[in-house]
């Protein structure tokens, strides 16, 4: 969008470009690209359409393929994640489970690009990695649950939850039963 107005491109990819797409990730899957060089060569489509002469439909291509470099490089980098980012990652997380993490924040502790290590993590375990924050802190709370008689919200205190209904619901939602009835099944 601009000065201007909007355009709006569909592309419809080439039966060889999009097996080969298909044959490095699952399409339905696959991520968003959002670039100055994704809108760059959307403008240049643009510019080339309104010319409309007989080499139009030959640069228009061209300029499909190298968007579909561009976003097949974008998903090797992402499934490029070292695989010991991930267990840095999950080994940092399970230190340090009862704290709120952003995902920034444990990508800085281990010395590495958040957002590689965010898709890494969904691609990896399937799960984000709130999710796997969440289940470290139903972890311990349902240790404590079991062997302590420490009242739930003290519980809920000590896991990083903001109060005891906020570890209810999220226990709830984990584990199909409430903290109170995990306790008396202990």
């Amino acid at each position: 969008m601009g000065r201007s107005g909007a355009s709006k491109l569909v592309l419809t990819p080439t039966r060889t470009g999009l097996d080969f797409l298909s044959a490095q990730v699952r399409l339905d899957e696959a991520p968003a690209i959002h670039s100055e060089a994704v809108s760059a060569i959307g403008r240049r489509m643009v510019a080339e359409l309104a010319v409309a002469d007989e080499y139009s439909a030959m640069a228009v291509e061209g300029l499909g393929h190298e968007l579909l470099a561009i976003f097949g490089r974008s998903i090797a980098r992402d499934r490029d994640v070292p695989a010991h980012w991930l267990r840095e990652a999950c080994e940092y997380m399970a230190a340090h489970a009862c704290e709120p993490l952003s995902p920034g924040e444990i990508a800085a502790a281990i010395g590495c690009d958040p957002i590689r290590l965010s898709r890494g993590f969904r691609r990896s375990f399937g799960h984000t990695i709130g999710h796997h924050q969440r289940k470290l802190r139903i972890g311990t709370a349902s240790d404590l649950l079991s062997r302590s008689r420490m009242p739930i919200a003290e519980i809920a205190q000590a896991c990083g939850f903001h109060d005891q209904a906020h570890l209810t619901r999220t226990f709830k939602a984990e584990t199909g039963c409430t903290p109170a009835a995990f306790r008396r099944r202990a």
